[in-house]
């Protein structure tokens, strides 16, 4: 929130007021942009717990870590090669640099990856 924060974007109001929001702060009105980031405060620490979405920034880029995935399942088999097979699907800066091979992954009772599980178990 501050000075330094854009009034929103270019001819798209609907966005705008979706992400960009305005509050008080010792009398003064700010603004503030919804990061997709959440947290906490207290006494009057800010605490960061991660993410709303599944978007990471990596290398100066935003990623959707399901465009990754949903690439990766396109593939006829999954082996070392693998990234050597994703540049031609995903621009580079998408390409993991590191793969951890599993058995299996955790999955939650609706049947899709338990996210949560991954990140403490691996």
């Amino acid at each position: 929130m501050g000075e330094s924060v854009s009034i929103g974007y270019f001819a798209d109001s609907i966005l705008t007021e979706k992400l960009f929001f305005k509050r008080k702060i010792l009398g003064v009105e700010k603004r503030g942009y919804r990061t997709g980031d959440t947290g906490h405060t207290i006494n009057g620490l800010l605490y960061y717990e991660g993410r709303i979405d599944n978007q990471i920034k990596l290398h100066g880029f935003r990623v959707e870590i399901e465009d990754i995935e949903n690439n990766i399942r396109m593939l006829p088999f999954i082996e070392n090669a693998v990234k050597n097979h994703l540049k031609d699907l995903l621009p580079l800066y998408m390409v993991p640099r590191k793969v951890k091979v599993v058995e299996a992954l955790p999955i939650n009772g609706n049947g899709k990856l338990d996210r949560k599980r991954i990140m403490e178990e691996f």
